[in-house]
């Protein structure tokens, strides 16, 4: 006969094999109140070292005493880990989730590098760019030679709405930074994105994170979007790694499409000020203008986080470039000497007053110790 097993036979099996005791009869909850007083109120821990094996396999474990009437509770076994390499495709993508999005990962934290995310608007359809600046020597000493770049773009549901992967050798390149750089195409909203480099062997891993608001489309007659900060050259490789780096008409996507400034002279730089710093240079994109840059009045000012302070910053303009209704400016921003460390807006508006047009903008900015 065969025999039938009860609803709770799954939550009774697993209360076993851990270590603890399964009630069900709620209706005896005195009965059971003092069992559970008695069990809590002795208790040993034992422990004893175990050398990994790395093969995967779950390994018993049993507890005796040779007292009678008693009897042990305990755990009755643990899982061996097993190599990265080993590891199910469904095990793998549990590992990128918890790498990518989890606060105090199981499998150790991961290295940060910056990561930002930026909007812009392209004929193509595209609205967002993203670009990371993963130290070279840092991913070939501390993660790996041979990795896996996966970027993703996730909705305030966590759901991933945007995804890409490549394989990449960190031996290929000669830089010391690496600004790998893609475009997405986002509905209006806020997105968290997220960059994982992952060792192919071993799984150890660094992770680039950040936010990004993407506007509403606007049909106003100058439109302004966060600007891109920006430093003296550095030894500094751009890299597009996306399968689907060409758009619409087989252009394979470029950064200066999105943010145009002289690579040779400048590298592209996180949101981060030292406090000692006198000035710091962003491009800036103004779009849907006809209008030559000496028209433009700028100003800008940092407000802190809470908004009780706001710091006026004299601005200068370096350079500009025209293309097509795009007009790039490269501003300088003069802080005043003794700014406080600390999160700052940076607000910037720029004005034509023989036009009457009026656009602003704001990036995030952080002031070092």
């Amino acid at each position: 006969m065969e025999k039938t097993l009860s609803a709770n036979a799954g939550l009774s099996y697993l209360s076993n094999i851990t270590g603890g005791r399964y009630y069900d009869a709620v209706d005896h909850y005195a009965e059971n109140a003092r069992s559970i007083r008695n069990v809590t109120s002795n208790y040993y821990v034992l422990g004893y070292s175990i050398g990994p094996s790395w093969d995967g396999k779950f390994h018993d474990i049993k507890v005796e005493v040779t007292r009678k009437g008693y009897k042990t509770f305990g755990q009755k076994g643990y899982f061996n880990p097993a190599r990265f390499n080993k590891l199910s495709a469904m095990e793998k993508s549990l590992h990128l989730i918890d790498i990518a999005l989890g606060e105090d990962p199981y499998f150790g934290q991961p290295t940060s590098f910056p990561l930002t995310a930026l909007p812009f608007s392209d004929k193509t359809g595209t609205n967002t760019l993203l670009m990371s600046l993963i130290p070279v020597k840092t991913m070939r000493e501390d993660v790996g030679k041979k990795t896996e770049v996966i970027s993703l773009v996730l909705a305030s549901d966590k759901s991933i709405v945007a995804g890409r992967r490549a394989e990449v050798d960190w031996t290929t390149f000669s830089a010391e930074t690496l600004c790998q750089y893609s475009a997405a195409a986002l509905a209006p909203g806020r997105y968290e994105a997220r960059v994982v480099v992952r060792n192919l062997e071993t799984g150890k891993s660094a992770v680039g994170a950040c936010a990004v608001e993407v506007p509403e489309a606007s049909n106003a007659a100058l439109k302004l979007f966060p600007p891109l900060f920006i430093g003296p050259y550095r030894s500094t490789q751009y890299v597009n790694f996306t399968d689907d780096a060409t758009n619409k008409g087989g252009q394979a996507f470029s950064l200066s499409q999105a943010f145009l400034f002289p690579t040779r002279q400048y590298s592209p730089l996180q949101g981060e000020l030292e406090a000692e710093s006198e000035s710091f240079r962003a491009v800036l994109r103004c779009e849907r203008t006809e209008d030559a840059a000496q028209n433009f009045q700028v100003r800008a000012r940092l407000e802190s986080a809470g908004g009780e302070q706001a710091t006026p910053l004299k601005v200068s303009l370096i350079d500009s470039v025209k293309r097509d209704e795009i007009l790039f400016l490269i501003l300088e921003f003069r802080a005043p000497a003794g700014l406080a460390a600390g999160s700052y807006i940076l607000r910037i508006l720029v004005e034509n007053p023989l036009t009457n047009t009026v656009a602003e903008t704001t990036s995030n900015l952080f002031v070092k110790q």
